[in-house]
């Protein structure tokens, strides 16, 4: 795999498709003061050497049946035989949606768990042991008003295989007009079902230290900090990970060109009313597990009956 150095430009490009993925080339080149040709020619190149490991729609898990999300950070022990127990009491609590891997042989797990579930935590947490659990933090998934139709989750099965689909191409898949096609996707976006963003190959980056910055925030304060921290950092090379936040911690990415700079921004962040906290972790992967997702969402596809009345509607 071929590595870029990146410079300012791709760092300002990559702020705009972590947080929208979906965003034109003709819209990124508005906000970096590019041309849409040269956007996408360097979108093209960050493809192409590995730094843009993929682009990603997540789902919000509610609409699928799951009721609070799991987060552990595990020291994982370098012996296989105890790496593999390990697994196997993970894979009990629920489906993993994330998984990430940092410097330091520690391991970040978030799961999906199903309301039958939820007892399972503290007793599966206790089975781990506190000598290589490092943080547990259970929470719920953000609220919706109106959950998918049937023809929402068509839309969404089409966005999992290219985030990025044209809606002229989605409404061709589906036989819907464009017109209700983006009427449904803006509602979903609104509604808090969908998030557009993207995910980053570490090892392919160069001239930067990479480090993950957790934030822990006071209940309440969530929207102000996130709102000074877009306004501070503006400047910095710097990406939030909506892949990994929650109510009440936000994760950025930072890129600095030493440590010094790191400590910096780190310090900054500290100083914020209603901020707990601040951890630093050097990532050498993360990975999102789609399948999940796609898993459940064809089963409810494939289960009829509660549309009944709508797949009447639209055939009629």
């Amino acid at each position: 795999m071929t590595t870029t150095t990146l410079d300012e430009l791709d760092g300002k490009i990559l702020q705009s498709l972590s947080k929208n993925c979906r965003m034109s080339y003709n819209g990124l080149g508005n906000e970096v003061g590019l041309t849409s040709k040269s956007v996408k020619a360097r979108v093209k190149k960050m493809q192409a050497c590995g730094v843009i490991d993929s682009f990603i729609v997540k789902v919000n898990p509610l609409v699928l049946g799951y009721s609070k999300f799991c987060l552990l950070v595990i020291r994982m022990n370098s012996k296989a035989a105890d790496q593999d127990h390990t697994k196997r009491i993970l894979s009990l609590l629920g489906d993993i949606l994330y998984t990430g891997h940092v410097l330091g042989g520690i391991s970040t797990f978030k799961f999906a768990i199903k309301k039958e579930a939820e007892e399972k935590i503290k007793l599966l947490v206790d089975m781990i042991g506190p000598d290589i659990l490092l943080q547990n933090q259970t929470s719920v998934f953000p609220d919706v008003k109106e959950h998918p139709t049937f023809i929402d989750f068509r839309i969404i099965k089409c966005l999992l295989d290219n985030p990025r689909m044209e809606i002229s191409d989605i409404s061709e898949k589906i036989s819907m007009s464009s017109k209700t096609v983006a009427r449904r996707l803006d509602k979903m976006i609104e509604n808090h079902v969908l998030d557009f963003t993207l995910q980053f190959n570490f090892t392919a980056i160069r001239g930067y230290i990479v480090s993950v910055v957790s934030t822990y925030i006071e209940k309440g304060s969530y929207a102000k900090v996130l709102e000074r921290s877009y306004e501070d950092l503006k400047d910095s090379f710097c990406i939030y990970s909506p892949m990994l936040s929650q109510q009440d911690v936000v994760y950025w990415l930072y890129f600095s060109k030493d440590v010094f700079a790191l400590d910096a921004n780190v310090k900054r962040i500290e100083s914020y009313p209603g901020v707990r906290k601040t951890d630093v972790f050097i990532p050498i992967s993360i990975e999102y597990h789609k399948e999940v997702i796609i898993k459940e969402i064809e089963r409810k596809l494939s289960d009829k009956s509660p549309w009944a009345k709508e797949i009447s509607n639209v055939i009629t």
